[in-house]
């Protein structure tokens, strides 16, 4: 597996200064301390969540205030997270809807993104008076060079590389655009964008895992790509990990697959446009060591294999699968940027996920026959306690199930979810083709420097 990884320690300080935490505003009553959470407001009264969902149905840890006990209602917005909400919301071909936003974003002090929406605006429409002149026509100019996302005649000269031959002829004609102004002659773009143009779409189940099959013999996974995958245009990838139970004489046994966890998460995967990949465990439970190789080469052949926006790295999971997740994500707060992890046993994250700015969704039914809620509850607690970014959702009459309007919520929650880093030179998605190979992934899927030849 080769995603960059640091040590823990490393990591921290590199993203202490740009994590964020989940909306939150504050409630200060007449009577009695104040309240934090997610607030709701009608003419009678103030609701407040103090766990942060948005669920009407949650009861759990939901504060009821008439408003006329109400001193004031102290809002704390997130600049960041609006900006990224609204981003979200904007028409595809929004010009005006971008530029305002991004005059928006240049006044809350978010530079990065407030140029990627005036990139995007210009994109769409050249000669927009205004995004020039917020932008500045020189440096437009300098910042379009080499980026494929925000000049439309870079891309058209990539697209136009990839459909010629494999060979040193490709190689030049690549040097030739990079000269030009586009994006570095790069053969693991460049290859792995056209091998990737050809990998199966749409939904797939128990598909065996390629990359790293040496080291998790047999393992299958069931997979879903949008329709509308795109190999230069970066996608989020959700990694989701199935329910199930211990079996068999040494309790190893595994009940469960990859196609029971998909039928959970697929809608918000397609609503949302991620790539999903749910494998199926090799040993009971999710946290055995048998898993790691196996979540790991799933990664690396992912991003190998489709174009994976290195900052939207999401792990979810429910039952035995919400343990799993949390420790895997535990263990790659330099890697995942979001996790979501439902109706577990013992769903464990440190308190460093605050420093990381590791954003956590929890959900539990409030009646679990199967697992108990208060684990979960305990672990939101410690988590609000320590000011991570976290959203704990529980609903009453739903059992060990993964509701729809839980599924909304965690969507939600996950779509502007980005890998904290205080070193990020640009709001546009990281492609995981521009990684460097991996040794599992030369050997299962070929070497992309070797499609260009002996060219100089």
């Amino acid at each position: 597996m080769t995603l960059r990884r640091a040590t823990r320690a490393a990591v921290l300080l590199a993203v202490a200064a740009s994590a964020g935490v989940a909306h939150a505003d504050r409630v200060v009553p007449k009577k009695g301390p104040a309240v934090r959470g997610w607030v709701t407001r009608s003419d009678t009264e103030v609701v407040v969540n103090r766990y942060r969902a948005r669920s009407a149905a949650m009861t759990y840890g939901v504060v009821r205030f008439p408003v006329a006990d109400v001193r004031r209602v102290e809002e704390e917005p997130d600049p960041l997270e609006t900006v990224r909400r609204r981003h979200d919301d904007l028409a595809p071909d929004d010009v005006d809807g971008r530029v305002g936003l991004a005059r928006f974003a240049r006044a809350q002090k978010l530079p990065l993104e407030a140029d990627r929406l005036l990139e995007e605006a210009l994109r769409l429409k050249p000669d927009h008076a205004e995004a020039v002149a917020l932008y500045g026509e020189a440096r437009l100019t300098s910042a379009r060079r080499g980026r494929i996302e925000a000049d439309p005649a870079a891309r058209r000269a990539v697209e136009e590389v990839l459909v010629l031959e494999p060979g040193p002829r490709r190689a030049e004609a690549a040097r030739a655009v990079e000269r030009g102004g586009g994006p570095a002659a790069r053969p693991e773009l460049y290859e792995r964008a056209r091998r990737s143009r050809g990998e199966p779409k749409g939904y797939r189940e128990d598909v065996p895992v390629v990359v790293a099959a040496d080291r998790c013999p047999g393992a299958v996974a069931t997979w879903f790509v949008p329709e509308d995958y795109d190999p230069l245009a970066p996608r989020a990838l959700l990694l989701a990990l199935h329910d199930g139970s211990k079996a068999g004489k040494d309790g190893t046994a595994v009940v469960g697959s990859g196609r029971d966890a998909a039928t959970i998460y697929r809608d918000a995967a397609r609503q949302r446009g991620w790539i999903l990949v749910c494998p199926t465990a090799l040993a009971a439970p999710w946290t055995a060591p048998a898993n790691e190789p196996l979540l790991l080469a799933l990664l690396d052949e992912a991003c190998a294999r489709y174009a994976v926006d290195l900052d939207r790295i999401y792990v979810a999971g429910h039952g035995m699968g919400a343990d799993g997740a949390a420790a895997f994500a535990a263990r790659r707060l330099d890697t995942v940027a979001a996790v979501a992890a439902s109706s577990g046993t013992s769903v464990r994250l440190p308190k460093a996920v605050k420093a990381a700015g590791t954003r956590v969704f929890l959900f539990h039914g409030e009646d679990d026959p199967i697992h108990a809620v208060e684990a979960t509850r305990a672990a939101a607690d410690e988590l609000l306690a320590a000011d991570a970014d976290v959203v704990y959702l529980e609903l009453p009459g739903t059992g060990h199930s993964f509701p729809s309007e839980a599924l909304r919520e965690m969507a939600d929650v996950l779509r502007t979810a980005r890998l904290a880093s205080a070193r990020r030179a640009s709001a546009w998605p990281r492609s995981s083709f521009l990684r460097r190979p991996s040794a599992d992934e030369v050997r299962a899927l070929g070497d992309p420097a070797a499609a260009w030849g002996d060219a100089k």
